[in-house]
Formats: C-alpha cells, structure tokens, sequence
C-alpha cells in the first residue's frame, strides 16, 4: 500500500486473492480509525508508519536471508511427507471424534444435555417450538449482556405446536 499499489497488484505480488487483501485492507482501516486508502495514508504518515514498516521487513528480509544461506538447505520433493501428513490428518481425526464422544457420553451421563430430546425424561411434552437467533450481515454477534436466554416452549400435540406459530396444522404435516 505504501508503494501506492492497488489491491490487485498487492494480492499478484502476494499470492493472496484481492478479497484476502480488501479484507485486511478494512481491518487496517479499522486499526487506524479510518474509512478509506486515501485516510489510512494520511494517518500512517502522521505516525510514521512507513518508515518502521519499511525497516521492520528490510530486517525480517535479511535475517531470513542469512539464515537460509548459513544452514544447510535440503531440497525435498513435496511429496515426500504425505504419507506423514495423512497419518497425521488421520490421527487428530481420530482423537477428536474420541473427544467428542466423550464430553456427550459423560453430559448424558451427568444430565448436563437433559434438554437435548434423546437424554430428556420430561415423555409428556414432545413437541416443542423454540426461539431462534439471526444475526444479519454487519451487526454485531448478542452477548451474554445484550441478549436474552433462549425460550422453548412445549405442547402435549403437534396441531397445538403448529397452531402457536399461526399456521393451519392441515397444510403442515411433516412427512413420515
């Protein structure tokens, strides 16, 4: 940016997509306190940011290019650590799927998911409407302070269910 290049150019040089790029462009704008290219100049100059960037990678730069020529460098084929890759790949699929059923085997075993239908013992009210949350594109995610805890409620039939969101329980029935 400081080279005064445009996104396309930057993700060329980069091998990013210019969405990438347009991404952490925003979020360098947001750091700045800023809304476009043209502001984040002006304040990066004001801060002096062009030339502690510029001297930060020409050192980042020179350290790597010395550590590359003084150890010794091995050329590998790309191909050669698949096999490693894959049984690792398999191996944390592994463990994470042990974990998982793990935290359900002891939540159903200590109550913990009694709300969950298959752990409940509540037989008497099957059919029960919840609360959803939506959040639209650029709104900020609830909090635990900003939103209030989830409702469900229950109803011993299906019509008495359907009836509560106002619809005609003849024209609903769910497939069986």
């Amino acid at each position: 940016m400081t080279a005064g290049k445009s996104n396309p150019e930057i993700a060329s040089e980069l091998f990013l997509t210019v969405h990438t790029i347009e991404y952490y462009a925003t979020r360098i704008y947001s750091k700045l306190g800023v809304r476009n290219r043209t502001q984040a100049a002006l304040a990066a100059s004001r801060l002096d940011l062009f030339a502690s960037a510029e001297s930060y990678l020409e050192s980042r730069v020179s350290r790597a290019v010395q550590d590359a020529s003084s150890s010794e460098a091995t050329l590998t084929s790309p191909r050669s650590n698949v096999t490693g890759r894959n049984s690792m790949t398999a191996i944390w699929a592994g463990l994470s799927v042990a974990a998982l059923m793990a935290v359900t085997i002891i939540g159903v075993l200590t109550g913990t998911l009694a709300r969950v239908p298959f752990a409940s013992s509540d037989a008497g009210a099957s059919h029960c409407v919840a609360q959803a949350v939506m959040v639209r594109p650029g709104e900020p995610l609830p909090t635990v302070e900003t939103s209030r805890p989830p409702m469900a409620v229950c109803y011993e039939t299906f019509e008495e269910s359907v009836r509560s969101l106002g619809l005609d329980p003849e024209e609903y029935r769910p497939p069986r």
